[in-house]
């Protein structure tokens, strides 16, 4: 079985340096204020981070997160999470508490090389995200670039996730119209009546938003597109 272990990187938080990282162990790891004789495993100092802010578990090679009811939040990825909820996390996740007082990425790491080469099978979604450059994780809706959040939604992100779920595989127009515009009045041939120039555009839109990273979209003339990883 592959393992991995993983860290918390930070990106801001006083009393630390950024690029310093803190590897996680079995268990919970606790992060808030300390206070008198209260001291967490990653102490900040900033009044605005909870003394009990959140705490991150690993258990079974599964590392979650969950907000302690903070008085100012978490954040993941830019979406609030639900105090008291656990929520799973994925290689290069950007957690932000207090409003970004404090910043940190969720790194993971495999043990060798060569295990990540035997398991590739057994293993692609967690070795896909360990791609800094773009991550995208559909079951999640989230989009990485270079790190941080992408400002793709809407068709953007309907159109990136069809095409990335059928990488390296031709996208008819037809299985375009029925994906993103759902919602459109049927024309005579069955697909939503969708112009060849309205997917157009939103490719170009797409692309420019995913830069550098916008050659991976291949036009595939009078048919379609290609996602190519």
């Amino acid at each position: 079985m592959l393992k991995a272990k993983a860290t918390l990187m930070i990106e801001c938080g006083e009393p630390h340096v950024k690029g310093s990282e803190f590897i996680l162990s079995q268990g919970e790891l606790l992060l808030g204020r300390p206070w008198q004789t209260h001291q967490p495993d990653i102490p900040f100092t900033n009044l605005l981070i909870s003394k009990y802010h959140v705490k991150v578990i690993y258990a079974e090679d599964n590392y979650a997160i969950m907000d302690l009811v903070s008085k100012h939040g978490t954040m993941i990825n830019g979406s609030p999470l639900v105090p008291e909820q656990e929520y799973m996390l994925s290689h290069g996740d950007i957690i932000s508490l207090a409003r970004g007082v404090v910043q940190f990425r969720f790194k993971l790491y495999l043990d060798s090389v060569a295990e990540q080469t035997s398991e590739l099978k057994d293993t692609g979604d967690l070795l896909r995200l360990l791609d800094d450059g773009l991550v995208i994780n559909c079951d999640k809706r989230i989009i990485l670039i270079d790190g941080q959040p992408a400002k793709i939604h809407g068709k953007d992100a309907d159109l990136l996730m069809l095409l990335y779920k059928n990488k390296n595989k031709a996208v008819t127009y037809d299985e375009i119209r029925l994906q993103v515009w759902p919602e459109r009045t049927l024309s005579q041939d069955g697909y939503p009546d969708v112009e060849t120039g309205e997917i157009t555009a939103l490719v170009y839109r797409l692309r420019k938003r995913l830069q550098p990273y916008q050659s991976r979209i291949i036009t595939l003339p009078r048919f379609g597109y290609r996602f190519d990883e």
